[in-house]
């Protein structure tokens, strides 16, 4: 009993099959197989009540029931794997065809027994070959129907009532209708997956956006209300030092400057977020970076910069910008801790039609470029990383008592 309960178990979960299945050929796949399953089953029977048709074709009829039944049966049994194997070799569809034509050359025509079970030959030949195979297989079918005789000549022929012609057309209209039927709703399949995978891209996308603009609301609300807070509240204890304490003036401008620098830096952020494209298509200017740097490297080491520039407004996918920032605040830094001068010159210019030069240099003490400071983990070495991140090339001119020159080449129009 419990042996008879598990078979009908493994039956019924072989039926139900995986619902959770993400591969749609698959289930496709499986629906054909036991749809021919219990095809092959009526059609065994129904050979039986079947009237004037010759002995040796009743007998072919019913024969070819047995190894159909195990053939398809393993299909079913094993139908995700060997749709795996069809997906990735579809070549071997071609043995189904051969089945179905060696049915088809029983005879009978369009009154083959095993007439509907040939249709499915070309389900599953749209299946794995899409709309090509649909057209294929049927043209096969339609061929093999008119070139065999339905059924042999004389008494058996005039059995059927019905001339060998008209059986012969008979197949191939009916060949016609199925694959033009199939491959149109093939056609329409393939059209509703595409069309649905779009609007899932565009339903992320959507989400992707209204996740980022609640980031930028809760950030405004979280962030911004508080700096803009201490600089308003900051402003009248800034007077009240101012008198009490002249001497540290300096200090506490340098102060209020920090403050103004995060609160401008906050509120781009605010906007970059806010922004309805995304991050690969924003945009940053490199001049209104650069001078942003010399003003606050100006403030806190009290290095003097000059700026110089031969190009206008240079917009830099937004990508390069944390690169650069990075080797232009470095670059300042060093020149600050180890040019024993007090000012520098940042100049920025045309290089080629797709490259500007960035260079930052200084008259102070300069140094002897060795490999060490080439390959080690050094600031040199830093820099260099930075200019391959930008997909840039770096140059430095150093030599003792004539200061150094970094020029860094950015291509401006590469994708």
């Amino acid at each position: 009993m419990k042996k008879k309960l598990y078979v009908l178990n493994k039956l019924i979960t072989l039926l139900k099959g995986n619902i959770t299945d993400s591969n749609p050929t698959e289930r496709e796949f499986r629906a054909t197989v036991l749809f021919r399953f219990f095809l092959i089953i009526v059609i065994y029977f129904v050979v039986d009540v079947r009237e004037n048709i010759p002995d040796w074709m009743y007998l072919a009829f019913k024969n070819a029931a047995y190894p159909l039944f195990i053939y398809n049966g393993l299909l079913f049994i094993f139908y995700k794997k060997i749709n795996k194997v069809l997906s990735k070799i579809p070549v071997l569809i071609f043995i189904d065809l051969f089945i179905s034509v060696g049915l088809m050359l029983i005879g009978a025509g369009w009154r083959n027994s095993y007439f509907g079970y040939t249709l499915t030959t070309i389900i599953l030949f749209t299946i794995f070959l899409k709309i090509k195979g649909a057209w294929f297989s049927t043209i096969m079918l339609i061929l093999v129907s008119l070139i065999k005789e339905p059924s042999a000549e004389g008494i058996d022929m005039l059995s059927f009532s019905v001339s060998n012609m008209d059986m012969r057309l008979g197949a191939a209209s009916a060949y016609i209708v199925a694959g033009v039927i199939i491959g149109y709703f093939r056609y329409l399949l393939d059209k509703i997956r595409q069309l649905s995978r779009e609007r899932i891209a565009e339903t992320r996308k959507a989400a992707v956006m209204e996740q980022k603009m609640k980031l930028a609301l809760d950030l405004h609300d979280n962030i911004k209300s508080k700096i803009n807070a201490i600089v308003l509240l900051y402003n009248p204890l800034l007077k009240r030092l101012f008198k009490k304490h002249s001497e540290d003036q300096e200090d506490l401008l340098r102060l209020w400057k920090w403050l103004y620098y995060l609160q401008t830096e906050t509120m781009r952020f605010f906007i970059s977020l806010k922004s309805e494209h995304h991050i690969e298509n924003t945009s940053f200017e490199l001049m209104a970076l650069i001078r942003d740097e010399i003003s606050l490297f100006s403030e806190i080491t009290r290095f003097s910069w000059s700026f110089e520039s031969e190009v206008g407004n240079l917009f830099l996918p937004i990508k390069l910008k944390q690169s650069l920032l990075q080797f232009i605040g470095e670059s300042m830094l060093n020149a600050w801790k180890h040019s024993g001068v007090k000012q520098g010159v940042i100049k920025l210019e045309k290089q080629a039609e797709s490259s500007v030069s960035l260079s930052i240099a200084e008259n102070g003490k300069g140094f002897i470029l060795t490999d060490d400071l080439l390959t080690s983990y050094s600031g040199i070495h830093s820099l260099h990383i930075r200019a391959e991140e930008v997909k840039g090339r770096l140059k430095i001119e150093a030599a003792p008592g004539a200061g150094c020159r970094l020029t860094l080449s950015i291509p401006v129009y590469e994708d």
